[in-house]
């Protein structure tokens, strides 16, 4: 049942790899909660539901992962219901958890500055030529990464053919298997073309690969592996914070933001199905503000 339940999601709901396997995740860590209370799916009631959240909550989960099984759970009865497999509802009004805000981490243009330009292989002369290679991938990658505020599947799903360095544009694949065009400003373009036309091509495997950034084998670099470069990259640059790809995209917001962009473009730019999540961006603005004013007004 539970394969149906994903199938649905993700023929009639268009949901993304990730999301079904958190759907997953969820439902089959409910389901064996359920065994282990001497009940199933068909038979367990509110209480249960309750029981389940309470047990979540003792283990330690955070509001937003104790609102996310929610959410699981409601798809799930709902989708029994519309099946005619339960005539009733136990997770209909089931209450979540307040949700904690917790604001985007982002760095300033300095930082940014520093952890971008310690990636141009013009100023690393030590490194070995697959160092230097390497160097020319990462600061594509990176700018492109800050130049548009990809999230990090959508920068290792990027296919060439969605990439038109003429127009300065990307058409990029989000959440809901939704497309929006991204423009790439001139930094991120200048070290793609160094990257595209120098060290792609040097292998037959990226030289066949349908993707802008491939791994070894000409697939896809995974999202772990780009994890891994741009916090080496954090490291390396001398910052105190692990740097990773969501920060670049906070970043890219905040400074956008900061720079005068109105919320209606934000929300297009990073493809957000909701303003009120794009929202959240102006509380980081407005923290800078006081920042600024605090550092530089003399009667602050």
């Amino acid at each position: 049942m539970a394969t149906a339940f994903l199938g649905y999601l993700k023929i009639e709901k268009g949901l993304s790899a990730n999301t079904l396997a958190a759907y997953e995740r969820d439902l089959r860590e409910f389901l064996y909660w359920l065994e282990q209370a001497g009940t199933d799916w068909e038979s367990c009631q509110r209480r249960h539901l309750q029981q389940f959240l309470l047990h979540l909550q003792q283990r330690g989960l955070r509001d937003n992962s104790l609102a996310r099984h929610q959410v699981s759970l409601r798809g799930w009865f709902r989708f029994l219901c519309l099946d005619r497999l339960r005539k009733d509802n136990p997770a209909e009004g089931l209450e979540a958890p307040r949700r904690q805000r917790v604001l985007p981490k982002s760095l300033s243009a300095e930082e940014m500055q520093t952890v971008l330009s310690g990636l141009d292989p013009r100023e690393n002369t030590r490194g070995t030529a697959h160092d230097q290679d390497l160097d020319l991938r990462d600061q594509a990658l990176l700018e492109l990464a800050y130049a548009s505020g990809m999230r990090v599947s959508e920068l290792s799903g990027l296919r060439l053919e969605n990439l038109d360095l003429e127009m300065g544009l990307a058409r990029v694949r989000g959440k809901g298997d939704k497309e929006r065009l991204t423009p790439i400003g001139r930094s991120a373009l200048a070290a793609l073309r160094r990257y595209l036309e120098g060290v792609r091509g040097r292998s037959s495997a990226s030289r066949t690969s349908p993707y802008v950034f491939p791994g070894a084998s000409g697939g896809r670099l995974s999202r772990q592996a780009i994890w891994k470069r741009i916090r080496a990259q954090g490291e390396k640059a001398g910052l105190r914070r692990k740097l990773s790809p969501h920060m670049f995209r906070h970043s890219f917001a905040t400074h956008l933001l900061e720079g005068g962009a109105d919320l209606r473009s934000l929300q297009t730019l990073l493809g957000h199905a909701d303003i009120s999540t794009t929202q959240m961006y102006t509380h980081v603005a407005t923290r800078r503000l006081q920042q600024v004013y605090r550092r530089h007004h003399p009667r602050a």
